[in-house]
């Protein structure tokens, strides 16, 4: 410890006085050719303590060595982007290491890149830019930050902040009052309303802007189109849309209090602008028409009436965006809104009757829509700037409805020493959206820009509220497909079309892996029998993901088979397969083959199956099993067998005509009975000589009878 020669005798702290300052001279030259540090060391009790003051510290016949870093912050909101800083030793005699955090990289060069640097003394003390690049090696929509550290041995470490953002993974949106942009006009006092340097102040509103790289920024306080032509103009690749309403904007224009504009500046990369609408416009017109019905209710505190609905017409102004991030299409609505300033009672019921009507239309009318609410609310969300008279939010309404809005600045704005308007301490500048967009906003990304640390006399030269921010990872929706049940067909149907639709808007494709159908389009045409399965399909765009599959699968059921009967009791399907035969409406075990011998007599029917798709049943084939009937056991009989010419048939029914006569191979022929005194007279002469059945029936009974016909 050294003797600092401090005042032994207490000075009141009020004292200007250069007799209570004491002059101390330290002696130092014993740690020539060291690094000396020096610290200032007093004594207190717990009952009593000093307060010292010390000014004025000078150092003589020594040599300073130390590192300096211009700028000590950088802020990276894209992927591999790079920045550069000066490093400068000042009497070095160490090599100097750079060490770069994860996510980050350092050159010398700003072509190879490395997590750490070297330079000599001489090459520090010389000055060196560094590039440093913020390197992700899988891409994210986080934050990241560190410090790029700085060492030598002998002297203090510098670092430098680094925060890095790949932006264009995300929608950024913000919104920002620029507090009278660009205006000159002047109160009747004379003094210019907002910053008086108005070159200054759109320089100063786009560095703001470049730095934070959103796609989106809400502005409330637009005072002059040139300025705000002459900002877009800095901003290449953006466009702006304002509205055309603002508090009075029906007026001739005042010389003494400027326009308040509202409006839009966007990335036009990244957001189309679809439709625009200032809302209540014809509420607002009607009104100021005599309608002021159409408000009931409206407050009457401080002479306010309907006419000053909106700040007297500074109505919320919707844009309608299509957005296109990381090939993610999706249709925002954003609100930007300039509501009633003022914490007295008549300001506090005006601004909590217009956001009653604003959210109540939302809720009405955009139930399903996604939307960001964005602008200088003049009010905080928790606790009313109005309390403690009045400590409830005029934005309760929508903190309250959790089903259908989520408040992102709600969190900010409970954090103690977070503001947006500096000068009051006040937090009045939020961020509200729809549930829609809850998951896709990013967790925690809610943030109070302050340009402050990178914009001399910020306040006084560019706006008295801060700009917040808010970041969106945008997913597709899903999507669902209705698709209408199809009923079973016939083989014989005609074409059909097929009717499904999904709730995306978006067209369908059919499809299916079965040749049992043609299908082209909509349109189906049947080709053969079975089950079929066919498959709706949505693919996807931009927006959607793709829908799942909804499939429909019905029969084409085969055609009603037919019944042949052959030589002797031989029954054939004119289904070639997936027969199954039945006897008196039961199924016979084991009969689906496409012919059948019955050995029962009995009605016998087939049908035809194909998958679980199955025909008709074929008409009743009744069998009698009655072989060679004689007169004396049946009553029917056929003389004389073998015979040449014609065959005497007795016992049959007087009204029977006909019959059929079928070959040993099976082939049949009709032919007519001739009514005789004696029964029925059948003509075979024109028959070839060979076996013969004779069938016939009567009634529900069916007689096959066996013959030859003889040359």
């Amino acid at each position: 410890d050294l003797n600092g020669n401090f005042p032994t005798v207490a000075v009141g702290s009020t004292s200007t006085a250069l007799s209570g300052w004491t002059l101390s001279t330290i002696d130092l030259s014993a740690y020539n050719g060291q690094s000396v540090y020096v610290a200032f060391v007093y004594t207190s009790t717990s009952t009593s303590a000093a307060r010292w003051t010390v000014d004025e510290i000078n150092f003589n016949n020594a040599t300073a060595t130390y590192m300096q870093i211009t700028p000590s912050a950088l802020q990276f909101i894209t992927g591999s982007s790079v920045k550069s800083y000066a490093l400068k030793g000042v009497n070095l005699t160490n090599n100097v290491t750079v060490i770069a955090p994860a996510n980050f990289e350092v050159s010398k060069d700003n072509v190879g890149f490395s997590s750490s640097l070297s330079y000599t003394a001489a090459e520090a003390n010389a000055q060196r830019i560094i590039y440093a690049r913020f390197n992700l090696a899988t891409p994210s929509a986080a934050t990241f930050s560190g410090v790029i550290a700085h060492e030598s041995p002998g002297v203090a470490s510098r670092n430098v902040s680094v925060t890095g953002t790949d932006k264009s993974l995300t929608l950024d949106v913000v919104t920002y009052n620029v507090e009278f942009f660009g205006t000159d006009v002047k109160n009747t006092g004379g003094t210019e309303f907002g910053p008086i340097d108005d070159a200054l102040q759109i320089s100063n509103v786009t560095t703001v802007m470049q730095t934070i790289g959103a796609d989106i920024y809400g502005l409330q306080e637009v005072a002059d189109d040139n300025a705000l032509n002459t900002l877009v103009t800095n901003l290449p690749g953006y466009d702006k849309i304002v509205a055309n309403r603002w508090s009075r904007s029906f007026d001739a224009p005042d010389p003494n209090f400027p326009p308040q504009k509202i409006g839009f500046i966007y990335n036009t990369a990244t957001v189309q602008v679809i439709n625009s609408r200032v809302m209540f416009s014809q509420l607002y017109d009607a009104i100021r028409a005599g309608n002021t019905s159409l408000l009931p209710g409206y407050p009457t505190t401080g002479g306010n009436t309907p006419a000053n609905f909106w700040s007297s017409g500074r109505l919320p102004f919707m844009v309608t965006f299509d957005v296109t991030i990381n090939n993610v299409k999706k249709r925002i609505r954003v609100i930007d809104i300039h509501a009633k300033s003022g914490s007295a009672q008549a300001d506090y019921d005006r601004r909590k009757y217009d956001v009653k009507v604003l959210h109540d239309s939302l809720v009405a009318n955009y139930a399903n829509d996604n939307i960001i609410l964005v602008g200088d609310y003049n009010d905080d969300v928790d606790v009313s700037i109005g309390a403690p008279t009045n400590p409830e939010s005029t934005y309760k309404v929508f903190v309250d409805n959790t089903a259908n809005f989520n408040t992102l600045t709600y969190p900010l704005s409970q954090t103690a020493g977070i503001s947006t308007f500096p000068n009051s301490s006040s937090f009045l500048d939020h961020i509200i959206t729809s549930n829609e967009l809850t998951n896709d906003y990013v967790s925690n990304s809610i943030k109070v820009e302050d340009p402050r640390t990178y914009i001399t006399n910020y306040i006084n030269t560019t706006s008295d509220h801060l700009p917040v921010s808010a970041r969106f990872l945008l997913t597709k929706a899903n999507q669902t497909i209705t698709f209408a049940s199809i009923t079973d067909k016939s083989l014989t149907d005609v074409a059909f079309s097929l009717s499904a639709s999904a709730n995306s808007g978006l067209p369908i494709t059919f499809s299916t892996t079965s040749t049992k159908i043609n299908l082209v389009g909509t349109q189906v045409t049947i080709v053969s029998a079975g089950r079929v399965v066919i498959n709706a399909n949505q693919l996807g765009n931009a927006s959607f993901n793709a829908a799942p599959v909804a499939s429909r699968d019905f029969c084409i059921n085969p055609a009603k088979p037919s019944i042949t009967l052959s030589l002797t009791t031989s029954l054939t399907s004119s289904g070639s397969t997936g027969n199954q035969w039945f006897l008196n409406d039961a199924a016979i075990t084991g009969a689906t083959n496409n012919t059948y011998t019955a050995t029962i007599a009995g009605n016998y029917k087939v049908q035809v199956k194909v998958d679980d798709c199955v025909s008709d049943f074929s008409s009743v084939m009744p069998v009698v099993i009655t072989g060679d009937l004689t007169f004396a056991r049946a009553g029917i009989a056929a003389y004389p067998n073998p015979a040449s010419e014609s065959l005497q048939l007795i016992g049959l029914q007087p009204e029977t005509k006909d019959c059929q006569v079928v070959d040993i191979l099976g082939r049949s022929v009709s032919m007519n009975l001739d009514k005789i005194a004696e029964g029925h007279r059948l003509e075979i002469g024109n028959l070839i000589a060979g076996f013969y059945l004779l069938r016939i029936n009567q009634g529900n009974s069916f007689h096959q009878l066996k013959f030859i016909k003889k040359n």
